[in-house]
C-alpha cells in the first residue's frame, strides 16, 4: 500500500522516474542502516518505544510531504494565465 500511496502521486506529478527511484532507493538505505546501527545499542523494551516513535515521525513527514505538493500544485496552477 506504501509504494501505491507514494506512486501515485508522483506518477500525476510527472517526476522522472529513475531519479525517484534513486532518492528513495538511497534514503532507505540510510534510514535502514541507522536504524539497524542505532538498535544494537539499545534494548528491546527502548526499541519497541522508538519504533512507535519512528512510525509517527514516518507519518508526520508523510503529511508534511502531501502537504507541500498539494500547495505546491495549486499555487502553480493559480499563477497560470
Amino acid at each position: 500500500m506504501d509504494e501505491i500511496a507514494i506512486g501515485f502521486p508522483l506518477g500525476a506529478l510527472r517526476l522522472p522516474i529513475v531519479a525517484v527511484l534513486g532518492a528513495i532507493a538511497i534514503q532507505t538505505f540510510l534510514v535502514t542502516a541507522g536504524g539497524i546501527l542505532v538498535g544494537r545499542k539499545i534494548s528491546q523494551r527502548l526499541g519497541m518505544q522508538t519504533s512507535r516513535l519512528a512510525g509517527l515521525a514516518a507519518g508526520a513527514a508523510f503529511v508534511l510531504l502531501g502537504s507541500y505538493l498539494i500547495l505546491e500544485r495549486i499555487f502553480s496552477q493559480s499563477n497560470l494565465p
